[in-house]
């Protein structure tokens, strides 16, 4: 899980505690017969703005200008590619354990919510530093895969092929991949990222 469930009591003494609501929407699903056309999402929001470490904390992250969006574009002419936008679901909470401790007193509307704090284990949207560590977390994967960052140019990364060619171009924006490969290449793409996110 995200966080465990401790007592208000054992949280320790100035620990850092912040708050948290609940949003609710109701969202109108599709026409599939097996869904139903109306449900209720819930999004925990934390107060991030309480967090008494956050000046301390590395918070730092790029993302793709529009300099390396325009090469990304125009390499993706040049070869023929495809062009992709890729989403990764709740990204931050996929960038490894909480680094340091942080306590949560989870929203009213919440059921048990009376005489309990979450302890995080993870580190969710909201908090300052989770941007950078995911970053260094997705940068580390693409690094894995033999894409090579383009010196000067923030969040573009090319990979070449056997032959040396440029087979795919990737740019980074936060939590979304836009990319220019062949079919195949990004099909290969999208299951590796699957696989590790």
């Amino acid at each position: 899980g995200e966080f465990e469930c401790i007592p208000y009591e054992a949280m320790p003494t100035n620990a850092n505690y912040i708050r948290s609501h609940a949003f609710c929407r109701i969202k109108i699903g599709n026409d599939d017969k097996n869904v139903s056309p109306l449900s209720l999402k819930t999004l925990i929001v934390l107060h991030g703005n309480e967090d008494n470490q956050k000046e301390e904390l590395r918070k730092d992250r790029q993302a793709a200008s529009f300099t390396a969006i325009r090469i990304l574009l125009t390499l993706s002419a040049l070869h023929k590619f495809h062009i992709a936008s890729l989403d990764i679901k709740v990204a931050y909470l996929q960038s490894g354990p909480c680094k340091r401790y942080v306590f949560v007193r989870s929203p009213n509307e919440w059921p048990g919510a009376r005489g309990v704090v979450w302890k995080l284990l993870k580190l969710p949207y909201g908090l300052q530093d989770a941007g950078h560590q995911w970053q260094v977390v997705i940068d580390e994967f693409l690094l894995e895969l033999d894409f090579i960052i383009v010196s000067g140019i923030p969040q573009i990364f090319l990979h070449r092929n056997v032959s040396n060619n440029i087979d795919a171009v990737n740019a980074k924006v936060t939590d979304d991949i836009l990319t220019g490969a062949s079919s195949s290449v990004t099909a290969c793409f999208v299951q590796q990222l699957k696989s590790q996110f």
